[in-house]
């Protein structure tokens, strides 16, 4: 098979440390596969790239036993259905592997995983690629918010939903109707094997150093500091003078809401008196012309 020559991890580590291997979706896939090279090769692989224009296999591996594995690289935010399967399954037999993996940093819909069971197809998801790449000691373990990637659908920014299991949702599904949605991740930073671990951000509770100009990584709220709701509780039972205006407030808006109730019921009244007014004087009129008529 013609390919361009597997990544090093001695060239490839230094080159991308930092990156997000989420976010290696660009180059046609080629710096996921590039990663996945890395990977298995500190795994203790022998790894070959297939051509670009591969028959369902982006690397074909070599174990200890010499067992041949097909390899089919997926790096994407939306879930993968059966088709990488049937892929996968079909490279295993083009290019004579006695095995097949696929591999995504996403997850799997349930039509392709029992396509993968009935086709003997293994397949690693995003929860076994973390725990793959910390045992290769590639990448940082993971911590700290998950990141919002672009929309799998239309492209663009996506928002966190609460609701049930967390995901993120298209920004734009109330206005293009746009059903986009992706999991919750967290970033999954490569780094050097055997670099010790960056320090922890500045804590936003400890003063800020004379000279040293306030950065995002300031404002970054930490576990333990309270939330809105406590700082404004804790405003509300230090502040008298602030329960003083809430409640000139409410006393206000409660007067205005009465004295609206007194005009509105003495309106009706009003109307009501007037209305027997009128049916009374209409029935004295009726009795002054009926006792004309009867002196006549």
């Amino acid at each position: 098979m013609t390919a361009r020559p597997p990544a090093s991890p001695e060239r490839w580590l230094p080159t991308f440390a930092g990156r997000d291997v989420h976010s290696m979706t660009s180059n046609r896939g080629r710096d996921f596969e590039d990663c996945l090279t890395v990977l298995f090769k500190l795994l203790g692989y022998g790894v070959q790239l297939t051509e670009h224009y591969d028959a369902g296999a982006d690397l074909v591996l070599t174990d200890q036993a010499n067992v041949r594995v097909a390899v089919q690289a997926k790096c994407q935010s939306a879930r993968l259905n059966y088709k990488a399967v049937q892929q996968v399954a079909a490279g295993r037999t083009h290019y004579k592997c006695e095995r097949a993996l696929v591999v995504t940093n996403s997850t799997f819909w349930p039509d392709g995983t029992k396509l993968a069971t009935e086709l003997a197809v293994d397949l690693w998801d995003g929860e076994r690629l973390t725990e793959e790449l910390l045992r290769a000691d590639m990448i940082w373990r993971p911590s700290g918010t998950a990141l919002a990637p672009p929309c799998p659908r239309c492209g663009a920014a996506m928002r966190l939903r609460s609701r049930g299991d967390a995901y993120f949702r298209c920004v734009a599904a109330n206005q293009t109707k746009c059903r986009g949605t992706a999991p919750v991740r967290q970033p999954l930073v490569v780094k050097v094997p055997g670099t010790a671990p960056a320090p922890p951000p500045p804590s936003p509770s400890l003063p800020m150093p004379t000279g040293v100009a306030p950065t995002a990584e300031h404002w970054v709220r930490p576990a333990g500091v309270p939330s809105s709701p406590g700082r404004i509780r804790r405003t509300w039972a230090s502040s008298p003078r602030l329960r003083e205006v809430v409640a000139e407030i409410l006393f206000a808006v409660t007067g205005i809401a009465v004295c609206g109730v007194v005009a509105l019921v003495a309106h009706q009244v009003l109307i009501f008196i007037l209305g027997v007014a009128l049916v009374l004087g209409t029935l004295e009129q009726g009795d002054k012309a009926k006792r004309r008529r009867r002196r006549r």
